[in-house]
């Protein structure tokens, strides 16, 4: 059939305004076809078009509204001559299409959409669109309805859906095997429970407005982003995005927004890769990110950058980099980030991090994640698995386990003043070649406190640098080779930059079980050490620094001395060392240190040695027995006994005059 264009002239709309709304029946001997019901419609007209193969290209030039286009299994064919064409172009409001087969539609060449409807209030209603070249369809104008209808067979590239215009309401539509992707300008959009699979374009959903509504979609099998939110206060959450290649953002929103409850899994990456990135303030909750492989670049799993942002109760799993790898990235102040589950996360690239958790910002919670199977390959460089850099943060009830790199590897990495560090668990860590770190913290005014760190190889259970530090009633143990439990540096020393360690233990550590180098006005209390020391002659607590007071602490099986001492006035009071491999306790130099009710018993070599250039060392109601030799004192030395303090020699003569 002839391409037919219908032109309603400004007489004709001043005539059909007066004139009844009417049912115009396509079939029929007054409407023979579409065009001629259009031509003759009204405002208020319905037109019913019966089964049937109509082949038209229909333009309405005059508005038209309220007025139904319903087909009862009509087949629209844009197919006139062997060229495909527009099929139906009107203006006007409250324009609803509803039940059409629309095939061979639009033209790329003009480009022209296959159905186009400007004016407010459009609705396109269960309709089926095949083979089309180009954007299917296009509504101009606010509150348009979109539902029900299916997209297949579409060639060339173009929208799929085109809408300009707010308070949009796209659901239920299913697009398969086609080119193109749907485009939203407008605020306040919706789309609802759609289904696009194999669609290759920039972004499958776009909306360029605030406010937008994206949920419970599907999109599968497709070259290319999944959902772009461009505006703020945007909300995604239900949907599922599966077998994604060549995408950069499965999910972003630019600008405040809620993600929540997605899936994303299978990702094939070709560029650099976001699962989840919220460019603003962000709710990002309840989502799984997997499977995912980026074979020569970088992967962000979740990235949010704004001030207040929670991201929580996510589920990351398998995501294999090649470069930079992330599990969760957070940026700005008052960050949440907790209850988040990562396992499996693999970076393979050469020289490159791998970072579990990471969070840029003061005020952060970092709360109940846990950790697992976070690996680096051999010629990868730093592996930290949770990282806060910020003031002020509370980092607690988290565990990390499974986890190794090729170089270095950090459970917990803390940079900054204030920080709180309680309740959390690392274990199982390995390095190839570098050093593992239970917990290293750097900063000021820090609080560690009941954590557990175990099974560690070449590790720190803590190192810590800064100044009124407080280290309590943590626990390490099976820290492996050339090992160490808690080494402390501090910053300062003053009389008020001391620090607090109370109530720690450290069991089978191949170095120092206490590490505490340049230390100053700091107490050590009630701190233990079992089967420690050794490694390159390290003892058990090994002590740096002047004005400490060490108070019920014990060393117990040390495989070197029990205590080592280099400072001046310190003062140790109700000490003990038990079945050490060398001295019980070495003061190997400084002034004026003062041993309290301290006790060496079966060490291997002196319980008490004062070495040459020690002066002014006081020991009181000591006991030193059972000991190779129990007290050892360079000659004319500064070294005094008070007569409660009680030892064997083991035949070698009465201190202080024993070498």
């Amino acid at each position: 059939m002839r391409a037919i264009r219908v032109a309603v002239l400004a007489a004709v709309l001043f005539l059909g305004a007066n004139l009844q709304a009417a049912t115009r029946v396509v079939p029929s001997a007054l409407y023979p076809d579409i065009a001629s019901a259009l031509a003759a419609a009204v405002d208020g007209d319905t037109i019913k078009v019966g089964p049937g193969r109509y082949q038209e290209n229909v333009v309405v030039a005059g508005p038209l509204n309220n007025v139904k286009i319903l087909g009862a299994r009509a087949i629209w064919d844009g197919n006139i001559a062997g060229t495909h064409g527009q099929q139906l172009d009107i203006t006007g409001n409250n324009i609803t299409v509803s039940g059409f087969e629309f095939q061979n539609g639009g033209d790329t060449g003009t480009p022209l959409p296959v159905l186009r409807i400007t004016g407010f209030v459009a609705k396109v209603i269960n309709c089926v669109f095949r083979g089309a070249e180009g954007t299917v369809i296009d509504i101009q104008g606010d509150d348009g309805i979109i539902q029900g209808c299916t997209i297949t067979g579409t060639a060339d590239v173009g929208d799929q859906i085109n809408v300009n215009g707010h308070r949009v309401l796209i659901m239920r539509c299913a697009i398969r095997n086609s080119s193109g992707d749907l485009n939203i300008v407008g605020d306040d959009a919706k789309i609802l429970n759609n289904a696009l699979n194999t669609i290759d374009h920039d972004s499958e959903i776009y909306v360029d407005g605030i406010n937008g509504l994206v949920s419970n979609n599907r999109i599968s099998n497709t070259n290319d982003d999944g959902i772009y939110l461009d505006g703020t206060n945007g909300t995604v959450t239900n949907n599922r995005l599966v077998n994604l290649g060549e995408c950069e953002n499965a999910i972003y929103i630019n600008g405040n927004g809620v993600v929540k409850g997605n899936l994303i899994d299978g990702v094939g990456v070709e560029d650099d890769f976001q699962g989840i990135y919220v460019d603003g303030i962000g709710m990002v909750t309840n989502n799984a990110i997997s499977n995912v492989n980026a074979e020569d670049y970088d992967i962000q799993g979740i990235y949010v950058n704004g001030i207040n942002s929670t991201v929580s109760n996510n589920t990351l799993f398998n995501l294999d980099g090649y470069e930079y790898l992330s599990g969760i990235e957070a940026y700005g102040d008052n960050v949440v980030v907790t209850n988040n589950k990562l396992t499996g996360l693999h970076n393979s690239g050469e020289d490159d991090d791998l970072y579990g958790i990471y969070v840029d910002g003061n005020n952060a919670l970092i709360q109940g994640n846990r950790l697992s199977q976070l690996t680096q390959s051999y010629d990868s460089y730093y592996n930290y698995c949770i990282y806060l850099d910020g003031d002020n943060g509370l980092v607690q009830r988290n565990t990390i386990q499974f986890c190794s790199s090729g170089y270095d590897i950090y459970g917990f990495y803390l940079d900054g003043d204030g920080n709180r560090l309680v309740s959390n668990v690392v274990h199982h860590l390995y390095t190839v070649d570098g050093d593992c770190y239970g917990a290293y913290v750097d900063g000021d005014d820090v609080l560690v406190d009941r954590n557990q760190v175990h099974d560690l190889t070449y590790a720190y259970g803590l190192d810590l640098f800064g100044d009124r530090f407080t280290v309590t009633n943590n626990r390490f143990w099976n820290l492996g080779n050339e090992s160490y439990g808690i080494s402390i540096d501090q910053n300062n020393t003053g009389s008020g930059d001391g620090g607090r360690i109370e109530n720690n233990s450290v069991r089978n550590c191949s170095g120092y079980a206490y590490d505490l180098d340049d230390i100053f006005f700091t107490a050590v209390t009630n701190c233990t050490a079992t089967d420690c020391g050794g490694y390159d002659g390290d003892p058990a607590f090994y002590l740096a620094g002047d004005n400490n007071t060490f108070t019920r602490c014990k060393a117990t099986n040390a495989a070197d001395d029990g205590f080592y001492l280099e400072g001046s006035s310190n003062t140790f009071s109700q000490c003990t060392a038990t079945r050490c491999d060398r001295d019980g306790f070495d003061v190997e130099s400084g002034d004026s240190n003062t041993f309290d009710r301290c006790s060496a018993t079966n060490c291997a070599a002196e319980g008490f040695d004062n070495s040459a250039g020690v002066t002014s060392t006081t020991i009181t109601n000591g006991s030193f027995k059972a000991n190779r030799i129990d007290i050892a004192n360079a000659d004319d030395l500064g070294f005094s006994l008070d007569a409660a303090t009680t030892f064997t020699t083991g035949g070698a003569g009465t201190p202080p005059e024993i070498d």
